[in-house]
């Protein structure tokens, strides 16, 4: 299915405007497991409530050990950086709701983050996101 991005947060990775070719990997209701594993680096689409469907790279998956410190994020003891190097910042209210992970990713539960490192529309201020919510993967720019 075609999606055109809408938005700067996942530049340069996806520019605004661009259209990119996604597969459906919702979790159908009766399914015992998810259609698709997902992994770090994968670019989804996620329905968030309150905010619709969100375009967001996948930082930490089920089972990462996770951890917040100094306003930074830490991802399996390394320091999290986005496609540019630069490291993902937190402000208080974000880690005090990260907190609430620490230290383990849950099941069927991700980081989903812009690539923008101060705080934006993505899980610093939605927490995580259930793989129930997560829609489709990019697959590749058209």
């Amino acid at each position: 299915m075609p999606i055109t991005i809408n938005g700067l947060c996942l530049t340069p990775i996806l520019a605004d405007g661009a259209t990119v070719e996604a597969e459906d990997v919702r979790w159908q209701e009766g399914d015992k497991d998810p259609p698709v594993e997902l992994r770090r680096g994968d670019i989804v689409m996620a329905d968030i409530t309150g905010y619709g469907l969100q375009v967001k790279i996948v930082r930490a998956v089920p089972g990462d050990v996770f951890e917040v410190e100094n306003g930074r994020i830490f991802i399996n003891g390394r320091k999290l950086k986005n496609n540019e190097g630069a490291e993902y910042r937190v402000n208080d209210r974000a880690a005090r709701r990260f907190s609430m992970y620490e230290p383990i990713i849950p099941p069927d539960n991700y980081l989903l983050l812009t690539n923008i490192i101060i705080g934006r529309d993505d899980s610093r201020r939605w927490g995580l996101i259930h793989r129930k919510q997560i829609k489709a993967r990019i697959i590749k720019e058209k």
